[in-house]
């Protein structure tokens, strides 16, 4: 993410960016139709969680990631890496759980 998704969150304020952030992201468990521009779209939210002061928010709703069910033939690789990668420094032993399954999952998405 660049500067001018900075500037946006600066802007509209960081707390109204999670809450809006929490509102749009799917449950946990939840079926999920993405098609390239949604897959494309919850990418770039997930690297937007990092730019949030709020860590443990970011980490839920990365770590609803892997517990969802792709309604595709395969699962989104670049969501399943960008959320795999922002929980890499958690200490939170839920995110680090989630990260061990999405780590098991992007193998299996790359074929």
């Amino acid at each position: 993410m660049g500067a001018g998704c900075d500037a946006f969150i600066n802007e509209v304020g960081a707390g109204l960016v999670a809450t809006r952030l929490q509102e749009f992201w799917p449950a946990r468990h939840a079926e999920v139709s993405l098609k390239h521009g949604g897959a494309q779209l919850l990418k770039h939210f997930v690297w937007m969680l990092s730019l949030l002061p709020d860590q443990p928010a970011g980490d839920e709703l990365a770590s609803r990631i892997p517990a969802m069910t792709w309604r595709r033939q395969d699962s989104p690789i670049g969501i399943l890496k960008a959320a795999a990668a922002y929980l890499e420094p958690s200490t939170s032993p839920a995110a680090r759980r989630a990260r061990a399954l999405l780590l098991q999952q992007i193998p299996a998405a790359g074929r």
